[in-house]
């Protein structure tokens, strides 16, 4: 196995090189007025507001100024009506936590689409700054040999493993951590007690026994796609280290990469010994010398971002084989990070 750490020039630095004098990602948190509680705006979005009018919302007006204004105050702001009803997410053993609450993980603020509230079962200090490990529900040999390492790093740190509880490469990596002690956390597409898929309810479980985390940003009961999407980019942006274990191109798990490259976090690609350059899928997102530019094909970034990749290319530091170098790239890529 060749696997390679990857960063940005100018960006998020070289292996080895100084970790002074690198800028800090733009930060993506909003202006929030005061007057506002979790559970108010849980309230709301339970009552059917969407996400990103909520966002809007705490922006320009306090809980108290929206169930009071208007209907043509609202709709002068482009902010809908909604019948407010509370909830209470405490009677299910959920956390809310609002952006900007001082419990809100500070990684998340520093990244360009942070969800609004997260909804916590189990330690919400489990949330800190860990290891995203990704992949496909059916996972492979590539995957089996990427997992341990990437536990083992973690637990070297000391740091949380982060994945979204599905079948194959997400439940070894939770399942993985649990077996050596490491603090895990399941990032849901539904509500945290909804747990999905029903086989993982279990693990969900061992998850929060253990002193991890099962959160969301979502109210839903029901898995859909694009809860899906919106999930990936939670897990990259908790993560200082991301780790596509095993993928295709057309899989979620290229969602997840996307959202590290949107969030500039580390991506550590593990690649089988000898491959060809033509893979498809993670085992082809670096080069194996980093001679070559990311394929952009199948990725979800915006305009901008893609302009920045091709103009400066996404760029292999370093090259090495076996699982030993791998758990090393991840230590490193962790203790480069400028978000620590």
């Amino acid at each position: 196995m060749c696997v390679a750490l990857a960063g940005y020039l100018g960006g998020a630095g070289v292996v080895g090189a100084s970790n002074k004098g690198r800028a800090m990602p733009q930060t993506g948190q909003i202006l929030r007025v005061p007057g506002w509680s979790a559970q108010q705006a849980s309230g709301l979005l339970a009552s059917g507001m969407a996400a990103r009018v909520l966002r809007n919302l705490l922006g320009v007006m306090s809980f108290d100024e929206y169930i009071n204004a208007t209907s043509s105050d609202l709709d002068s702001l482009g902010i809908s009506r909604v019948d407010y009803r509370e909830v209470d997410d405490a009677n299910e053993g959920v956390s809310v936590v609002l952006l900007g609450d001082d419990a809100y993980p500070v990684q998340l603020t520093v990244g360009p689409n942070p969800p609004v509230l997260l909804y916590v079962r189990g330690n919400i200090s489990a949330l800190s700054l860990g290891i995203g490990v990704v992949g496909t529900r059916e996972a492979g040999e590539i995957a089996k040999a990427t997992v341990p390492p990437c536990i083992a790093a973690a637990k070297e740190l000391g740091v949380s493993v982060f994945s979204g509880l599905a079948r194959g490469v997400d439940t070894m990596a939770h399942r993985g951590a649990l077996e050596v002690g490491v603090a895990t956390v399941a990032v849901l597409a539904t509500y945290p007690t909804r747990v999905n898929p029903e086989a993982n309810v279990g693990l969900a479980k061992e998850i929060l026994e253990s002193g991890g985390a099962v959160i969301s940003e979502s109210r839903e009961a029901t898995p859909r796609a694009g809860l899906y999407f919106a999930r990936n980019r939670i897990i990259a942006g908790l993560s200082s280290v991301v780790v596509p274990a095993e993928a295709s191109l057309n899989s979620g798990t290229m969602g997840t990469v996307s959202d590290a490259l949107e969030w500039r976090r580390y991506l550590v690609v593990p690649v089988p010994g000898g491959a060809r350059r033509n893979l498809l899928g993670a085992e082809a997102l670096l080069a194996l010398s980093g001679e070559t530019q990311l394929p952009l094909r199948g990725l979800r970034i915006s305009a901008s971002l893609r302009s920045e990749i091709e103009k400066r290319g996404w760029v292999a530091n370093a090259c090495a084989a076996g699982p030993s170098e791998l758990r090393e790239f991840i230590r490193l890529g962790h203790l480069l990070s400028p978000l620590l």
